[in-house]
């Protein structure tokens, strides 16, 4: 059969391909036609840009909602009709196998199933919640906490709005007033945006706090090394330095920060979505497990506790080239950039 897939041809170039593809199925796989698929602005535009290694050429992508289309003599738990969240590529269509492995990426994968009533569109921005999980997780917020979330991103605007969900009080801090529009939109109370009018970030945040220092500065942007320490002092004792974004370029940091941070016996946390197991774990009384997290995100956007849809930006896969440009140079022009497969 033909597919349509995107493939990452050489550094800064991303094409749309039609091939003969073999449709065949091992037992345990499952054949998805896709409905849409999500970019992931962070790591897929770095591969784009040959920041992830030569990895050229190669097929790219991060989640893929799709409805079953046929299953293998083995599969039982998945049914024709369907639709599914696939950690796979951008394609037209997808062989994605039912048994993860235990740890890891677990690419080109059946991960959960979409609730009822949950657009495909929105069950696609369950992935960068996903990826927000992480922070929540590992910092172990608690109920009443204060945070501060430096990024209004897609990451940034997602953590937010778990650490909300959590229990916590949310500041969220970026530069661009658009993002702090879709931050609103989405139900997240509290948006600083420094500079303006001469804000200055610390000070906006110990105004917001009434003075108090907080348990959590979460750090949701590529790189920022230079602002690092600059927060710390915002942290009280104990507190967590959650970095959450990347560092792909080489930055230079400050040793005497360790020492700022460590004079508050604080920890700096570097969260991975792909460092909690893959299956659930009933040896643990918490759902801390990658399929979990899925289930858990794409329940949440469905009861309305989570808000996507002003995230989310259409895009035909025929131009990928632009879209992904425009991710890197244009980050104003959208959020969230969603593949619709269907038309």
């Amino acid at each position: 059969m033909k597919r349509k897939c995107l493939y990452l041809v050489e550094k800064n170039k991303i094409t749309l391909e039609e091939r003969d593809w073999d449709a065949s199925l091992q037992p345990t796989q499952v054949l998805v036609k896709s409905h849409c698929s999500v970019v992931s602005a962070g790591t897929e535009t770095a591969r784009f840009q040959g920041l992830d290694g030569d990895i050229f050429p190669n097929e790219t992508g991060s989640l893929t909602i799709g409805e079953i289309m046929a299953v293998g003599l083995e599969v039982k738990d998945y049914q024709i009709g369907e639709r599914v969240a696939c950690l796979a590529s951008h394609a037209s269509v997808l062989k994605c196998e039912t048994v993860p492995i235990y740890f890891g990426w677990n690419g080109q994968r059946v991960n959960a199933r979409v609730p009822d009533g949950l657009s495909s569109q929105e069950a696609a921005l369950s992935y960068p919640c996903v990826v927000s999980m992480a922070a929540i997780r590992l910092s172990d917020v608690r109920l009443g906490d204060e945070v501060l979330v430096i990024g209004a991103g897609l990451i940034g605007n997602t953590a937010a709005q778990l650490f909300q969900c959590a229990g916590a009080s949310v500041i969220l801090a970026d530069l661009s007033e658009n993002r702090l529009t879709l931050a609103r939109e989405c139900g997240i109370l509290s948006v600083l945006q420094p500079g303006k009018d001469g804000i200055k970030l610390e000070d906006a945040v110990r105004k917001w706090s009434g003075g108090r220092s907080l348990q959590h500065v979460v750090f949701a942007i590529e790189g920022g090394a230079q602002l690092i320490s600059s927060v710390i002092p915002l942290l009280g004792q104990y507190g967590n330095l959650v970095l959450h974004g990347a560092f792909r370029r080489s930055e230079t940091i400050d040793a005497a920060l360790f020492s700022q941070l460590g004079g508050r016996c604080g920890r700096i946390i570097s969260t991975s979505a792909w460092g909690f197991p893959v299956l659930d774990d009933p040896r643990h009384i918490h759902s801390a497990s990658i399929m979990a997290h899925f289930r858990q995100v794409l329940r949440l956007i469905a009861d309305k506790k989570l808000h996507v849809q002003p995230l989310i930006t259409i895009v035909r896969p025929e131009d990928c080239q632009q879209v992904f440009e425009d991710l890197i140079h244009k980050k104003e022009k959208y959020v969230g950039a969603v593949f619709d497969w269907t038309k």
